[in-house]
């Protein structure tokens, strides 16, 4: 706790290390994440919980700023150091939420929408497959656009 808390100042820094990667990159970096994260942190309850916050944050600007983050094994060593420990703050105190992928939903509900045809059941299964297809969309919009969402390569 040696550092003020200065995090509109964090939040520049982190928009000037952002111009040094390419868009294609952002994904090593968890910019999504970290952009979703400065843009809740100042108003914690209690002020011990946004200065562990900033001070981890600081810390990881530091790291991606000393080197260019362009692999999946550096970036998933960062998420575990430095976003895995924040997670909880934001989860439970700010009401952020895991990021899907489209993809991953879009997937999961052809290979669910598959098996119940193989199955042969009732066209309400369909259905119900439909809503919750579309329930986990709103909802990743939903969360998106309140800037609540956080994940690895996210």
């Amino acid at each position: 706790m040696t550092d003020e808390i200065d995090l509109p100042s964090l939040r520049k820094r982190f928009n000037e290390i952002k111009e040094f990667y390419s868009t294609e990159n952002y994904k090593y970096i968890h910019a999504k994440t970290i952009d979703n994260f400065l843009s809740n942190a100042d108003n914690f309850f209690m002020k011990r919980d946004q200065q562990e916050v900033y001070d981890i944050l600081s810390e990881y600007l530091d790291r991606i700023n000393s080197y260019q983050v362009d692999n999946i094994t550096e970036s998933l060593q960062l998420f575990n150091q430095y976003i895995r420990p924040l997670t909880p703050f934001f989860k439970q105190l700010k009401g952020f939420h895991m990021a899907f992928r489209f993809w991953i939903v879009i997937l999961w509900t052809l290979c669910l929408f598959g098996l119940v045809y193989l199955l042969k059941v009732s066209f309400y299964f369909y259905i119900v497959l439909g809503v919750l297809f579309i329930f986990f969309i709103a909802r990743q919009l939903y969360f998106d656009k309140k800037k609540k969402t956080y994940g690895f390569m996210h």
